[in-house]
């Protein structure tokens, strides 16, 4: 499965980060390791994280960065298979 990582910004815009060739909840994980916590080793990832939550409509997850929603959720692509 291929994922999306997309910002929500306070002015209600959305802004592609990044895609991941793994489900929604590795995607998030990875880019949350890589780009909040430098962390690149990615043999030694958790399966989870405490501050990503699932997104309560489903097919993705997220996690708030100060003002700012950073989630995942399945590529289109992806979603038609």
């Amino acid at each position: 499965m291929t994922s999306e990582i997309m910002k929500l910004d306070t002015d209600g815009e959305f802004h592609s980060l990044a895609t991941y060739s793994l489900d929604p909840e590795q995607a998030l994980i990875a880019y949350y390791m890589q780009q909040e916590k430098h962390t690149y080793n990615t043999w030694n990832y958790p399966e989870k994280v405490e501050a990503i939550k699932e997104r309560p409509m489903g097919l993705g997850f997220f996690y708030n960065k100060g003002e700012d929603v950073i989630y995942s959720r399945p590529t289109e692509e992806a979603l038609a298979v």
